[in-house]
C-alpha cells in the first residue's frame, strides 16, 4: 500500500488505517518539500519507538530556524493477528 499527502493549511490532522498483518512487514516513512528546481528530501528524526507507538519528526533543514519536530507523525499499533 502506498499513500500520499500534501500537509498544509486545513489538512493539518490526517488519520490513515493499516489493518493488522498476519506476517512481519515494515513501514517506510518519506517526507518532501517543493522547492522552485523541484522535490527536495527531509530530514527524519525518530522521536519515540515503543512496541506500541512510533512518533517520527521532520524538517528542512536548510530552513532558518528549524526544529527536528516541524513536522510531527503519530503511529500506534494495537493488536496483532497472530495474538501477541
Amino acid at each position: 500500500m502506498a499513500y500520499g499527502s500534501q500537509i498544509g493549511g486545513q489538512d493539518l490532522d490526517q488519520r490513515l488505517e493499516i489493518p493488522v498483518q498476519d506476517v512481519d512487514c515494515s513501514l517506510e516513512v518519506r517526507s518532501a518539500h517543493a522547492t522552485p528546481a523541484g522535490w527536495v528530501d527531509d530530514r527524519v528524526f525518530v522521536e519515540d519507538d515503543t512496541a506500541n507507538q512510533l512518533q517520527i519528526g521532520f524538517c528542512d533543514l536548510g530552513r532558518p530556524g528549524a526544529r527536528h519536530d516541524d513536522m510531527l507523525m503519530n503511529f500506534t499499533f494495537s493488536g496483532s493477528a497472530r495474538g501477541a
